[in-house]
């Protein structure tokens, strides 16, 4: 209800108001100012709270960086010898503020640098500088040197650094405490070893560069980790797993005086005891380029433990490039345990024998061995650790060793003289073989063999076709022999499209599967397109009638439903037109040998009183041992060398043409294959030249010859023999490097020729396809033989 209230009474009850007002406003005033001296208050708590953590936190860093012989993971105590002091004095010298580092440091630097006299873990003084820097970054000397200066810049760091340990290196080498820059070798025990495994840092980097694979779990590859998308704990097992395998072959390797950063090419015993873990090899979506040209795109590599491959494909597709990638652990996925072994190059010659060098293959034994003759020359004291020693060579079985590596050097034929004759006085080939020896001792867990026929004659290709078809442990073999493959190979893969395709058999059981295959996709092709032909006619005859419309629409989804088969398009490369040109037959004979004798010294004749004659119906093989003078034999046919009797009478009207077994020798690896063959026939064009490159399927016109595979450069040379348009035609293992399409156009050309032809091979398939005669030459004579090619191989296999 409305109250009358007078004038007077009114201004009372507003001044009462207005008051109230007032101290409200104060009230509040002040409530604010105490809250805000408060939230003061919290913050420099808050702050003193911080800077007392960051006290704490730097009091705690500083403590651990000068007790960093507590935390610090790879410091280790050391007791110095008298030589170690003595270096640590030059490296005390040398520092600018010494205090910053303690004495096991500097303990720890010495004995870095006193390792170098060492053999088994010398570096490069380089390598050794680099190292040295590395401990100075690390503990931060020069933050101590330019304290109170201006700090340099990271190139003065970087120099004022170096110079340091340069200074400390060059003062130890002139006190004579370390020795001058040499060439780095291994322990006396594997000196004359090559390096075939990398498990150092090298492949550490390489797989933390690829993240999307970097959690690698033996018994499960990648592919199948990512889809399944395991767990954060599950990724880790992995990796521990991963850990636990690569520290156990590395204390595997240790146990036998070996290194993980250096390991080396030898023979591993009882490795399965140490190491656990598949000893398969899974790789999946692989590509592989080289310049613009693609070798492998988004293919897998599967290789199964005990399975041996034959991996075929034609000349430069990759096959040497994709196992060196393997090898040499480019490719993610590969089990760093895994020994693997590829045979593409010669052995390091040096002043010990054939025999020396296989048998040093087997480092345990050459120590027990020397161990062996350490206690016998203590006496008896030494009674159990020598029973120790002889129970261990029991278990490696060490007493067998010399007669399997001398059983092995003589089936690749190499005799008893050969065998104890230093490695330094033996060609290009028989180092090849000694290679090859060499890695079949080792018999490690993954070999590859890359044309392993193309340096051993018949005889030792029938001892290593038995050899290998023993062999339990994985295997890849690359060739282009036919009757090899299918002796040894259980499994093919075909390097075909820049993909990889698996076939179960040898080659002869491939080609049976791969003419199958090819025909049943092209019957199922011809059926899918009578099928499509025929849905689509009545789609077109009906889709428009609207009795008709609703069935055309369903034929039409079916039509665009319908899966086309994918047909396997063979890549054969450029097309290969191998042709002798055409040449006039001259009077017989071509050439004629009466009482020929010959040997590269009076007391050792090669052949003697031998008669043959050559003409232009001329087909023969001809065969023999290694040594018993086949290519010397083609030499005196072109008068590179002379005989020591007898003569050689040749048609001066006749043209004879050589394809050497060495010819790349021949060649100028500078050169482009144009500016080779113009070189060598000046009144040739290029395009004529282009033209004869390209019949044998080059087609790297431009390419220095020194980049091209071995197959290509054997097509320079048989463009540069075909140009010389002969009557006569010698050949030494012309099929060695060349894919089998290549062999085939050859094969096809030597029929087509009109003149006559001498061939050295071991290549059955070719021989029997070309060559209508065999002769032998053996014991310093040459004779025909009775029968083709497979039979000879019977009559040395029947011996």
């Amino acid at each position: 209800k409305k109250k009358s209230v007078s004038l007077a009474e009114f201004q009372q009850m507003a001044t009462a108001q207005l008051q109230n007002k007032g101290n409200s406003n104060a009230n509040n005033n002040a409530k604010k100012k105490k809250n805000k001296k408060k939230n003061n208050n919290n913050k420099n708590k808050h702050n003193n709270n911080n800077q007392n953590n960051n006290n704490k936190k730097n009091n705690s860093n500083n403590t651990a960086k000068k007790s960093y012989e507590v935390n610090k993971p790879y410091e280790v105590k050391f007791k110095p010898n008298a030589m170690v002091e003595d270096i640590a004095k030059i490296v005390k010298e040398k520092l600018v503020s010494v205090e910053e580092f303690d004495q096991s440091m500097i303990y720890y630097m010495s004995n870095m640098i006193y390792a170098q006299r060492n053999p088994s873990t010398a570096m490069k003084h380089h390598d050794l500088i680099d190292k040295v820097n590395d401990i100075f970054v690390n503990f931060n000397l020069f933050e101590t040197q330019f304290r109170g200066k201006e700090k340099p810049t990271y190139d003065t760091r970087k120099e004022e650094d170096t110079n340091i340990a340069k200074m400390i290196v060059k003062k130890c080498v002139e006190k004579n405490y370390i020795d001058e820059e040499v060439e780095i070798k291994s322990t006396t025990e594997v000196s004359a070893l090559k390096t075939i495994i990398n498990m150092g840092k090298e492949y550490e980097e390489a797989q933390e560069k690829r993240k999307e694979q970097s959690y690698f779990r033996p018994n499960v590859d990648y592919k199948e980790m990512e889809e399944a998308r395991l767990s954060r704990s599950l990724r880790k097992k992995a990796v521990r797993e991963r850990q636990l395998q690569e520290r156990e072959y590395e204390d595997f390797l240790k146990a036998r005086g070996l290194s993980r950063q250096k390991a080396l090419m030898v023979r591993l015993h009882n490795v399965d005891h140490y190491v656990k873990g598949t000893r398969n090899i899974k790789i999946d979506n692989i590509d592989i380029s080289i310049g613009n040209s693609t070798l492998l795109s988004g293919a897998n590599l599967s290789l199964n433990y005990g399975h041996r491959y034959g991996m075929i494909g034609r000349n430069g597709v990759g096959k040497t490039t994709l196992l060196r990638n393997i090898f040499e652990r480019e490719l993610p996925g590969v089990p760093p345990y895994l020994q693997i072994l590829h045979v593409e190059q010669e052995v390091q010659v040096s002043e010990k024998t054939c025999l020396e060098v296989v048998l040093e293959s087997d480092v345990e034994r050459t120590h027990l061995l020397k161990e062996e003759q350490r206690l016998l020359a203590g006496g008896s004291e030494n009674i159990e650790q020598l029973q120790e020693v002889y129970d261990r060579m029991e278990i490696i079985d060490a007493h067998s060793a010399e007669s399997r590596a001398a059983h092995i050097l003589s089936g690749l034929s190499f005799t008893h003289e050969m065998m104890r004759q230093p490695t330094n006085s033996l060609s290009g080939g028989w180092r090849m073989k000694l290679a090859l020896a060499q890695a079949l001792f080792i018999e490690p867990d993954v070999l590859f063999l890359d044309e392993p026929t193309n340096h051993i004659d018949l005889h030792a290709v029938l001892w290593l076709e038995d050899f290998l078809r023993k062999w339990k442990k994985t295997l890849v073999i690359v060739s282009h022999a036919r009757t090899f493959l299918n002796e040894i190979a259980t499994d093919i893969i075909h390097f075909n499209n820049a993909d990889l395709t698996y076939y179960k058999g040898n080659y002869a059981i491939f080609e049976q599967t791969l003419e199958k295959k090819m025909l049943e996709e092209e019957r199922t092709a011809e059926a899918q397109q009578k099928k499509q032909k025929h849905l689509q006619s009545f789609v077109d005859r009906f889709r428009y009638k609207a009795a008709t419309a609703k069935m055309a629409q369903s034929r039409l989804k079916m039509l665009q439903k319908m899966k086309m088969v994918n047909r396997t398009n063979l890549d054969t490369g450029p097309a290969l037109r191998f042709e002798f040109p055409y040449v006039d037959k001259e009077t017989a004979p071509y050439l004629q040998s009466h009482g020929l004798t010959f040997g590269y010294a009076k007391d050792k004749i090669l052949f003697k009183d031998m008669n043959f004659s050559l003409d232009a119906e001329s087909r023969i093989g001809l065969v023999g041992p290694n040594g018993a003078g086949k290519s010397t034999f083609l030499r005196l046919l072109t008068e590179d060398l002379k005989p020591l009797e007898g003569s050689i009478t040749k048609n001066r009207k006749v043209r004879i043409a050589i394809f050497d077994q060495h010819h790349e020798k021949r060649l100028n690896m500078s050169q482009t294959p144009i500016e080779y063959l113009k070189s060598c026939y000046p009144h040739l064009t290029e395009n004529s030249i282009r033209e004869q490159l390209g019949r044998v399927g080059l087609t790297q016109h431009r390419q220095a010859i020194y980049t091209l595979s071995g197959g290509q450069k054997s097509r320079v040379s048989f463009a540069y023999l075909f140009l010389q348009s002969p009557h006569l035609i010698l050949m030494d293992e012309p099929t060695n490097h060349l894919d089998m399409e290549t062999i085939d156009a050859l094969i096809t050309a030597v029929n087509d020729y009109e003149g006559g032809v001498m061939v050295i091979s071991h290549d059955e398939y070719f021989i029997n396809l070309t060559c209508n005669e065999i002769w032998v030459i053996s014991d310093g004579n040459m004779a025909p033989f009775s029968g083709d090619f497979t039979d000879y191989k019977r009559s040395l296999g029947a011996h």
